[in-house]
């Protein structure tokens, strides 16, 4: 199991999304499409319920195919993002020892923001 906040999900996901790009043992690879498979759903849910927040305190801009976030509501579109992400889950998967990626190409970027997902 794997507690982890909205945001820390969402700062992981590119890093995720590379890492399952990466030819790595078998084994390594169906753990990280098990937490692949169970992250991608709480994205979703978030995208939709920040688009959401968006339609709710935006206007269109001209041309009427963007919907913006108006000035006088940004501060209350950042609170609710903010309470949103500040959201804990737990993700019925278990963390990814770090030893599994020996020989996966990855950044000392990609690994902070996994450091929630290895053990």
């Amino acid at each position: 199991m794997i507690t982890i906040t909205i945001a820390h999900l969402m700062e992981a996901q590119p890093a995720l999304e590379r890492l399952a790009g990466e030819r790595l043992p078998v084994k390594t690879a169906h753990h990280i499409a098990q937490l692949l498979r169970v992250a991608r759903p709480e994205i979703e849910q978030f995208v939709e319920q920040r688009s959401a927040l968006i339609r709710e305190l935006g206007a269109a801009r001209e041309g009427g195919n963007v919907i913006e976030v108006t000035a006088e509501n940004r501060a209350v579109f950042f609170e609710k993002v903010t309470e949103l992400a500040r959201v804990e889950l737990q993700l019925a998967v278990d963390p990814l020892a770090i030893a599994a990626l020996d020989g996966a190409e990855l950044t000392a970027a990609d690994l902070m923001a996994l450091d929630r997902f290895l053990v």
